[in-house]
């Protein structure tokens, strides 16, 4: 498989740029070097089967992409738990009003009728902060924990080439 050194540079300051270059560099690098051949007609780079280092390579660089669909993923989610959490919050603030509006309208007592309505619009809207709140901190969690897998395989990919580079 070729590989081209720009093939993943458009990404810009997407955080799995560095991963990707690196697999491109490990690539480069396994493709030029001369192989040694082996017992088993297989050739060597680095000690190591230049066919597997490869194909360790390729699957690395294939499961990049599943990251980032997971991230977009997440992200796709946290806009649609926002836009739902928005929803229910307009729908409770919305038939607070509502309520109000039928309180108010009722006989001999709209003095405490306006004073109730503003009691459940208030209430209302504590709600919905609450839960937009509790919302955020939801996706934020979730976040933090995918921040936290990329770092680890951004750690993980930089070890890798660090080890076949200490063992050119």
């Amino acid at each position: 498989m070729e590989h081209n050194q720009n093939e993943y540079s458009m990404r810009g300051t997407d955080p799995l740029a560095e991963p990707f270059r690196l697999i491109n560099e490990l690539h480069d690098l396994v493709k030029g070097t001369k192989g040694i051949p082996a017992l088993n007609g297989k050739s060597l780079a680095f000690g190591f089967d230049k066919v597997g280092i490869n194909d360790l390579l390729e699957e690395l660089q294939e499961s990049l992409p599943r990251a980032i669909d997971q991230a977009s993923a997440i992200k796709r989610e946290e806009r649609e738990i926002l836009a739902r959490a928005k929803r229910n919050a307009d729908a409770i603030v919305n038939k607070a009003r509502n309520d109000a509006a039928v309180m108010v309208s009722q006989n001999a007592i709209t003095a405490d009728a306006r004073r109730q309505a503003e009691d459940i619009i208030t209430k209302a809207a504590k709600k919905r902060d609450a839960e937009s709140a509790r919302t955020f901190t939801e996706i934020n969690g979730a976040w933090s924990r995918f921040e936290g897998v990329l770092e680890t395989l951004l750690a993980e990919t930089k070890q890798h080439h660090k080890s076949l580079l200490d063992r050119k």
